[in-house]
């Protein structure tokens, strides 16, 4: 976990954008990688550590910024759709596919052209735009760009953010519609708290994009996923102002998810004191409504904000963990003052809400064949039943070898899980000598 440092002392910008540069981007200022936020300044966030759970290994879901960290949020998965077929999905951990769409070196000047073409690159495709030589030479060149021309090749927040990605696997708004489980995504009108199709740049270094209930966003992923407009749930992501009277009267949804503007959402450069009063006003307005004796609050955030961590994540898969970040339980049923060093990610919400609401429900292979994910009982679920085949011929090969007599129970009852993302028995019987 070393580097944080030499990172920020050796990069020019220190991963800010070059166009406008903020204070604490340039390189004469004091880099704050090192930083840390304590209770002199979040004495909030202290107090509801200390009255109810601290979780000190959530980690990043997956290794990137901010829409994928969204998407995992709510489906356990970033990924490039090609259409609203499911099997058209690939994984997608940057969400760099969506954002190279229709991109094109002929429309950048020729200066900048001519700069990527010394480090090799003539041409961008949605395949080449994460390609290490690609980002280098990006980074290289950048100098040559205006603002405009910068926002053309990083994604401006317009169309894009409007049309923000097709996103045709399955959301766990899916199962909640499904068992007729109330559910809400409330979103705070306003700016958006980061920057679309760019993870290197902060929100101080990008133009402002509008952020609502009815527009997709990189905070609001849920208006660009095929199920919940087929499921006709849209009506289910609503403004943040709907929230207050819901819980002041007790009729909030079985579950919510919340997500701020930027003023308000402790990204950089937001004011923390803000964001904290953000929050406290939130959960105040749950404790003294009637819903609070039956209600969990999960306090998260999506991603680790550029500081410093000792911890290194775990590698449960191809896309992450990422990074750690803070995560808080604030519930009646919560252990007063306790410290949950369990490794979680964003993976346990979704089960939780399985478990809790849903009776443990996954998706069912014989009725949603043609949905794709579910959040099964280890750090991560398995994509794709090509994948299951093979790990599950590697599984019988090796144990065949081992004991070549091995043979099934004859007769045996055979009951399966209820996902498609592990198609297999819950026990299967075999004799050996």
């Amino acid at each position: 976990m070393g580097g944080f440092v030499k990172s920020a002392e050796d990069a020019s910008t220190r991963g800010c954008s070059t166009t406008p540069p903020t204070p604490v981007c340039l390189p004469n200022s004091p880099p704050d990688v090192m930083g840390y936020h304590d209770a002199r300044e979040i004495p909030n966030y202290w107090t509801y550590a200390k009255d109810f759970v601290l979780q000190d290994h959530m980690f990043e879901p997956v290794d990137s910024w901010s829409l994928p960290a969204h998407l995992y949020l709510v489906s356990g998965w970033s990924a490039h759709c090609t259409s609203t077929n499911p099997d058209s999905c690939t994984n997608d951990p940057e969400q760099a596919a969506a954002a190279a769409q229709g991109l094109s070196l002929s429309e950048l000047p020729p200066a900048f052209r001519s700069c990527m073409a010394a480090h090799g690159v003539t041409k961008l495709t949605s395949t080449s735009i994460t390609d290490p030589k690609v980002i280098a030479a990006g980074e290289a060149c950048l100098g040559y760009l205006i603002r405009a021309q910068l926002q053309l090749l990083l994604g401006n927040g317009g169309d894009e953010a409007a049309q923000l990605g097709l996103y045709s696997w399955t959301d766990l708004t899916y199962l909640l519609h499904k068992a007729s489980v109330p559910w809400a995504y409330y979103v705070q009108s306003g700016i958006q708290p980061d920057c679309d199709d760019n993870p290197d740049q902060t929100a101080a270094g990008c133009a402002p994009v509008a952020q609502g209930a009815k527009t997709p966003s990189i905070w609001n992923p849920l208006p660009s996923f095929t199920d919940v407009k087929e499921d006709g749930q849209l009506g289910n992501i609503k403004n943040l102002s709907a929230f207050y009277p819901a819980a002041e009267q007790g009729t909030l949804p079985a579950v919510s998810w919340i997500a701020p503007s930027q003023p308000n959402s402790d990204h950089p450069p937001a004011n923390l004191a803000a964001g904290q009063a953000y929050v406290t006003n939130l959960i105040n307005t749950i404790m003294r409504g009637p819903d609070w004796d039956s209600t969990a609050i999960f306090l998260a955030w999506d991603d680790w904000g550029g500081f410093y961590d000792h911890v290194l994540p775990p590698m449960v898969d191809q896309n992450g963990y990422g990074l750690r970040v803070p995560a808080l339980v604030i519930s009646p049923y919560a252990k007063r003052g306790y410290i949950d060093h369990q490794t979680l990610s964003f993976d346990a919400y979704n089960k939780f809400v399985e478990d809790d609401f849903l009776g443990g429900a996954r998706l069912d292979p014989a009725t949603d064949a043609d949905r794709h994910l579910a959040f099964g009982q280890g750090l991560r679920f398995c994509l794709g039943a090509n994948l299951g085949k093979l790990e599950a011929q590697i599984a019988m090969a090796g144990l065949a070898r081992r004991y070549p007599d091995l043979a099934l129970v004859p007769d045996q009852e055979l009951t399966f899980h209820a996902n498609i993302s592990f198609r297999g028995p819950q026990v299967l019987l075999v004799r050996t000598s």
